[in-house]
């Protein structure tokens, strides 16, 4: 006798494995970029290696999804190996610049900068595709644009604005490749119609690759076994963080194709604004009014969007259905 799930269990449970998993992924994540190691010789240094930490994201990522792969029996790749490079260079870039961003800003500023993608996604679409949007569209963007004005002014004295900039210089070219990964995702989509266990597979198995040569030739490597030698306790945040990476991947995957993007965008916009919110009374981020008022205006904007959009009516699909978007998979990788 099949055991069959009821619908709304199967959704709760998809909603709670992403805000545990990339909760817990951004409070390790948040803790070691953050953290002062002390050495046994007195002096204090950070975790800057973010090379490594990618590689560990994306390692985990392989092994997760080559798991799934071979105990649900998919399908074989219908693409050639190599085409997913491209999608790997540039989601590893993208990836490499929002987690060294982090040196830079708070994880909540990254959150929030991270937030706003319909920005980038708007102004190439005016400029470079000369599309023409909503005057809603335009006043939404209007309400990040804000909302990012706002929480990025400090007022505090001790602030390194010049720092602060490039950290968000980061982030702007974090989404920008977070688009141009749409793109040639979206192309690999349409001419091989490869799985989304698949697509996540193989681009995590070239970014791991080009990660590891990338840490060679750095000497990055060695110097972050290093540091994860004298601070031990470095090994179990890397394999929480890659780990929750994954699965909340999975999740991400699931809960799309058996039950929209549009609820997706709804449960992916609100985990990250309590993340914010986690990261300020945890982390003790001060955070002034005009402040909360850009959190504000930044996700209000984003729920607005979300729903003026009209959700799609669609019947739920297996965990092993091959149909996910590339603007999705952006998704799911973005957390």
């Amino acid at each position: 006798m099949e055991l069959k799930i009821p619908s709304n269990i199967q959704f709760l449970v998809a909603v709670v494995v992403i805000y545990v998993a990339y909760g817990r992924s951004a409070f390790v994540q948040e803790r070691m970029m953050s953290h002062t190691y002390v050495n046994e010789d007195g002096t204090t240094e950070k975790f800057v290696y973010t090379v490594y930490l990618l590689f560990f994201q994306t390692f985990c990522a392989v092994l997760t999804s080559k798991l799934v792969i071979f105990l649900l029996r998919l399908p074989g790749n219908a693409a050639p190996i190599t085409s997913y490079f491209l999608v790997s260079a540039t989601f590893i870039l993208a990836q490499f610049f929002s987690v060294h961003s982090l040196l830079y800003v708070s994880y909540p500023a990254a959150v929030l900068a991270k937030s706003c993608k319909p920005i980038p996604v708007m102004l190439i679409g005016i400029f470079v595709l000369r599309k023409h949007y909503a005057f809603s569209k335009y006043v939404y963007v209007g309400m990040m644009c804000l909302g990012i004005v706002f929480f990025s002014y400090n007022p505090n004295k001790g602030t390194d604005h010049a720092t602060t900039m490039w950290g968000y210089i980061l982030l702007a070219a974090s989404l920008g490749l977070d688009g141009v990964t749409g793109n040639f995702q979206e192309k690999l989509v349409k001419l091989y119609s490869p799985s989304s266990n698949h697509l996540m597979y193989y681009s995590n198995l070239w970014a791991s690759f080009l990660l590891f040569i990338a840490l060679l030739f750095t000497g990055e490597f060695a110097d972050a076994m290093s540091f994860s030698q004298r601070h031990p306790q470095v090994f179990d945040d890397l394999l929480w963080f890659g780990l929750c990476n994954a699965i909340g991947q999975h999740a991400v995957y699931f809960l799309v194709r058996n039950f929209g993007a549009l609820v997706l965008s709804t449960v992916t916009t609100t985990r990250k604004f309590f993340s914010i919110l986690w990261s300020v009374v945890w982390f003790g981020h001060p955070v002034t009014n005009l402040q909360w008022t850009g959190v504000f205006l930044v996700f209000a904007s984003l729920i607005l969007d979300v729903y003026k959009k009209t959700p799609p009516k669609a019947e739920p699909l297996s965990p092993a259905s091959p149909e996910v978007t590339h603007k999705e998979d952006v998704e799911a990788r973005s957390r």
